[in-house]
């Protein structure tokens, strides 16, 4: 189960007192899967700690839900990939970017909206972001659970792009 477990590291100080109290026991105890929020980017603690995580060879997450330009989003993804992280989110609308230029060992994630959220997606709509994301190459997609019983679990994905008419993407080189 620990293995299996993401502790979010959604706070206000990622100082080393904090690393040493807070973490360092669950990182003894074997919890090896920590997520990183966009909020804790601008801590002025943020770069050293992301070096003692790193040296820990613990699998950082970076839930940015990043929506940007595909060259930032680019640039994004190559500088999480040196960072070792192992996961990170995208908006929809870059995932290709994304994984244009994931040469790590990262997974891409779609987050199709955030799941706190309300949204006013028909059901075509969430269907056509998955297959997008799909085609685009995801390697998974977060929907809300309220929507993701919508999904039926017996289509496979290339029944889902073949009915709603998506059109595999050729491959760029870069």
């Amino acid at each position: 189960m620990r293995d299996r477990l993401i502790i979010a590291l959604d706070v206000p100080d990622l100082s080393y007192s904090f690393l040493h109290d807070q973490i360092h026991p669950l990182i003894k105890a074997g919890f090896l899967n920590y997520k990183i929020g966009p909020q804790v980017i601008l801590d002025p603690g943020f770069s050293s700690a992301m070096v003692a995580l790193k040296k820990r060879n613990l699998h950082l997450f970076l839930d940015f839900k990043l929506p940007d330009t595909p060259d930032t989003v680019r640039e994004t993804v190559k500088r999480a990939g040196e960072w070792g992280i192992k996961i990170l989110t995208v908006d929809p609308s870059v995932v290709y970017a994304a994984t244009q230029v994931n040469t790590f060992d990262m997974k891409i994630i779609s987050v199709v909206w955030l799941t706190s959220q309300p949204h006013p997606w028909s059901d075509t709509q969430v269907f056509r972001s998955i297959g997008s994301a799909k085609v685009d190459n995801a390697d998974g997609v977060v929907l809300p659970a309220v929507r993701s019983a919508m999904v039926p679990t017996t289509l496979s994905w290339d029944d889902l792009l073949s009915r709603l008419n998506i059109p595999y993407r050729q491959p760029i080189e870069l």
